[in-house]
């Protein structure tokens, strides 16, 4: 059975032109030619009545030689070209805007000193608008007053709750 021709019928290689270069088992042997060398179920050829003088488990050269004899296509695979490895470029600032970034920083705490010595409060929100907040402004005072009425309303409800707790310790 080794050099018979077939063609192969099943799977991507199918009517392809082969030849057997070993016998595996049984079921399975080793083809080689128009097709990629590799295992192939017997089921899966149609021997032809051309034969190949070679011998078993030859290597892929000779079983071009012995096809190119009886002029049938030959699977030849190209060794694939290895590119150089990309190299990773990082996603950082440029100089430019870091060096920005730092500049506006400095003139952020340039101001902010500024505004503690003419005792004004300078805000920046997380757009970086600074807001500047005078303590003599009338909001600010309403803000303090209602914040103080509510540290004294939740002070009210701790000691409520420290009563009822004594009053249920005591029934017991």
């Amino acid at each position: 059975m080794i050099g018979q021709v077939c063609v192969k019928v099943a799977g991507r290689d199918a009517g392809k032109k082969c030849v057997v270069v070993d016998v595996l088992d049984d079921i399975f042997v080793l083809i080689d030619g128009g097709t990629r060398r590799r295992k192939c179920n017997v089921s899966h050829l149609v021997l032809l009545k051309e034969k190949l003088d070679i011998k078993k488990g030859c290597s892929h050269d000779d079983v071009v030689s012995a096809f190119k004899k009886l002029g049938f296509d030959v699977w030849n695979t190209k060794p694939k070209k290895s590119a150089p490895r990309p190299k990773a470029v990082r996603k950082g600032k440029s100089k430019a805007e870091k060096e920005a970034q730092i500049v506006a920083k400095k003139e952020l705490h340039k101001k902010m000193a500024e505004a503690k010595a003419k005792n004004v409060k300078v805000k920046s929100d997380e757009r970086g608008l600074e807001h500047h907040v005078n303590p003599d402004e009338p909001k600010l005072k309403e803000r303090e007053a209602v914040k103080e009425e509510n540290a004294d309303r939740q002070e009210k409800k701790v000691e409520e709750i420290k009563q009822v707790r004594t009053k249920k310790n005591q029934r017991f």
